[in-house]
């Protein structure tokens, strides 16, 4: 998949959380690269709309959404890498700064002290 430009980034958690909704949860898209760097404390993942390719003729692609986050903790991942990442939902966690990626073959949780998500064109 290729790179999507930019029309925004969320950077308020609240905010985060209502556009989680309003793009229901990411159902059905895919979980694309994941970047842990554990010195630096920080994640950056992708998320990959190919739901229906037939949106995006002349690409070939999807949108793709990056979600960036600072001083990440409590990092758990429990998935079966033998199969591709579709994602079932991304939610926050409970009266905590955190999400669940919740997958079709398992899920990655983080708390963090900042987040970032590049909304596409």
């Amino acid at each position: 998949m290729g790179f999507t430009e930019r029309i925004e980034y969320l950077t308020d958690f609240e905010s985060i959380k209502t556009y989680l909704e309003e793009q229901d949860c990411f159902h059905d898209y895919s979980l694309g690269n994941i970047h842990i760097n554990e010195r630096e404390r920080k994640i950056k993942l992708f998320i990959e709309d190919v739901t229906d390719y037939k949106k995006y003729p002349k690409e070939g692609t999807g949108k793709i959404w990056d979600i960036e986050v600072a001083d990440y903790f409590n990092l758990k991942i429990d998935v079966d890498s033998a199969m591709p990442f579709w994602i079932t939902e991304v939610t926050s966690l409970n009266d905590v700064k955190g999400l669940s990626v919740e997958l079709d073959n398992g899920y990655i949780e983080f708390e963090f002290s900042s987040i970032k998500i590049g909304i596409p064109s």
